[in-house]
């Protein structure tokens, strides 16, 4: 008996120090055009822990010990990447700039071109 209550007091101890230890960043990740939630961004500690934004654009970090040149970085497809020294963070909404994604054309035809056709026509753009 006594064993199961030194093993719960361990427990609790061990578990009481990671909370007060341990802190969290709260904050929700929007839009700077629209100011739409960004759903499912990325957001992450230069020093290696990360989560991913839910369907509102929140997210919940949790952090220990921090170091001092730590940044938090949160970046989406079509936006621009956010990176913040984290000791300067004072907000709880993150604004992302949308940034283009260009593509290279593509042409569309209805002709049906055998193998060689289409080895000369790649040829004729690239080389």
């Amino acid at each position: 008996m006594k064993i199961h209550f030194y093993f719960f007091l361990f427990f609790l101890i061990l578990t009481g120090t990671r909370v007060v230890t341990g802190q969290e960043l709260i904050a929700v990740v929007k839009d700077s055009l629209t100011q739409n939630p960004i759903p499912f961004a990325s957001i992450y500690l230069k020093s290696g822990s990360g989560v991913v934004s839910n369907e509102e654009g929140s997210f919940r970090l949790m952090y220990d010990n921090l170091n001092e040149k730590d940044s938090l970085l949160i970046s989406c497809m079509g936006y621009e990447t956010l990176k913040l020294p984290f000791y300067k963070l004072k907000d709880s909404i993150f604004y992302l700039t949308p940034k283009a994604i260009e593509l290279n054309s593509i042409i569309l035809s209805n002709e049906q071109l055998d193998v060689k056709q289409i080895l000369k026509e790649i040829q004729k753009k690239h080389f």
